[in-house]
């Protein structure tokens, strides 16, 4: 059998180990699809394009792997653009396909036709095109490794039709050597050469000196994972732990050092406890989930697996590179010489627990707070929530009792409404054995809902929470505030349970 470019990438797909791509096919990618299958890869329909970006993300981070996401040209690209703006401020390795009109046409038809390098160019880190000039092996490798470099991101595929039918070969030598040309590690992390002496030197002289030490964990320890080298520096400095809210289960949050969560509100109390500090050590810490630009006077140490860019935040000291090596050599010398006591630094910032674990209500009527946490008690340690954007983020993202890393998913980069639900899916695939509840509001479960279509198709059972007040609360809530008219924000009643 003559292998043609549609066969070549779906092989190459595999040997990525792509084992699940979601999507909405068309007629110009009938021939991809079906290499797809060939190649013995789980193709899951989802109902709009944006969908299986989130449900792809949420596949992606649980796996600590590559996303696929799939599409034809046109609206389809579109709406798969827009999802992509997800992937990319939420920092999610991710690969995204698209068809594309023949180069023969594009000169001479409009229909459909767009520049789709321009699209994607806002929210991929690159676009690529397989053409006639192009090796589809060597192209695939090269998009796989492309979103895993420095800081992890989307790549834009785009597939013209006409070459999907072509010829190609593919020898077993030659394409080990194509993925030995684009290798790059599971977790791709910069050069330990960045790790300079004097950096090093002086990062400890200050840790050393610190009284007020907060330690400010993100969404870029994964994929690296260093969770258990993170909680021994916090011990070891006495420091106060704070999360961003997709970081959240990287410090457990009963331990008594834990200091909440930031990235919420404009006003937070963990926001105070770094008001606080006298040194701030940022660990995997990416500055797109705060809520306002970064304002703290304390001195600032970059500790990342990338660079500091975008924006970059200033850094009296920077190490990058491998989390886990740079970890543990901060370890070990502090192990030797711990410095400062900082016996009255945890009663400085433990009144955070009180502030938002207030106590169980005597109310008679069911409020969200008892649902979260009767939710959370029903979980096993690695259940799995996916939570969507509105007044119910704020909420749970600080009720919710996260005792694993990396089970705790929700948009934070871009924040985007409807992500929880696709993103259940998602997670739901990429840990069967596990429970999956989503919490959602009746805005976002309103765009999305077409998804439990796929959910039941596709046999995920995942338990969906809708937190209904019929209203966009959070806008709501800014029209109040500010003396308007509540326009565009109410939504009419849904029985949620029929549907």
């Amino acid at each position: 059998m003559t292998l043609t470019m549609s066969d070549v990438v779906a092989q190459t797909l595999r040997e990525e180990g792509v084992e699940v791509i979601f999507g909405l096919p068309g007629g110009e990618n009938v021939p991809l699809v079906a290499a797809i299958d060939r190649a013995g890869i789980r193709f899951v329909l989802m109902r709009h394009e944006s969908r299986a970006v989130w449900a792809a993300d949420a596949y992606a981070r649980i796996g600590r792997r590559v996303g696929v996401c799939l599409s034809t040209l046109g609206p389809g690209a579109v709406n798969l653009a827009a999802g992509l703006a997800h992937a990319y401020l939420d920092r999610s390795p991710m690969v995204a396909i698209t068809a594309q009109l023949p180069d023969y046409l594009l000169a001479i038809h409009s229909h459909q036709r767009l520049n789709l390098q321009q699209v994607f160019s806002p929210v991929t880190k690159a676009s690529l095109v397989l053409d006639g000039e192009s090796d589809p092996g060597e192209l695939v490798h090269r998009a796989f490794s492309t979103a895993n470099q420095g800081r992890p991101g989307p790549v834009h595929l785009q597939i013209s039709s006409p070459f999907s039918l072509e010829p190609a070969t593919l020898t077993v030598q030659a394409s080990r050597e194509i993925k030995a040309k684009f290798a790059h590690p599971e977790i791709a992390i910069a050069s330990d050469e960045s790790i300079t002496s004097d950096g090093f030197a002086k990062t400890m002289d200050m840790l050393r000196h610190a009284k007020r030490p907060a330690v400010l964990m993100g969404l870029a320890l994964e994929p690296t994972a260093p969770y258990r080298l993170v909680q021994a520096l916090v011990e070891i400095l006495q420091a106060a732990a704070i999360v961003t809210p997709k970081a959240k289960g990287a410090f457990p949050e009963n331990h008594p050092l834990y200091a909440g969560v930031i990235g919420l509100e404009r006003q937070e109390p963990a926001a105070d406890t770094l008001r606080k500090a006298d040194l701030i050590l940022g660990v995997g810490f990416d500055p797109v989930e705060l809520m306002v630009p970064w304002s703290f006077e304390a001195p600032f140490i970059y500790v990342g697996s990338a660079p500091n860019e975008d924006p970059e935040i200033k850094a009296q000291a920077q190490l990058v590179g491998d989390l886990r090596q740079i970890l543990s050599r901060l370890l070990g010398a502090l192990h030797t010489e711990p410095g400062a006591q900082r016996d009255n630094w945890h009663s400085q910032f433990y009144p955070y627990r009180q502030a938002v674990n207030p106590g169980v209500s005597e109310s008679p009527v069911l409020l969200p707070s008892q649902v979260v946490r009767a939710a959370r008690e029903l979980l096993p340690e690695e259940g799995i929530a996916t939570v969507d954007v509105g007044a119910h983020k704020l909420l749970i993202s600080k009720l919710w009792d996260a005792r694993c890393p990396n089970r705790f998913l929700l948009s934070n980069g871009i924040s985007t409404m409807g992500y929880a639900l696709p993103a259940a899916l998602g997670a739901k695939l990429a840990c069967p054995d596990l429970p999956v509840v989503c919490f959602t509001g009746d805005g976002g479960m309103g765009m999305v809902c077409s998804a439990l279509e796929t959910a039941v198709r596709e046999c995920l059972p995942v338990v969906v929470v809708v937190l209904a007040d019929e209203a966009m609360s959070l806008i709501r809530l800014k029209q109040l505030a500010t003396g308007n008219k509540l326009i565009g924000t109410l939504i009419g009643p849904t029985d949620w349970v029929k549907v």
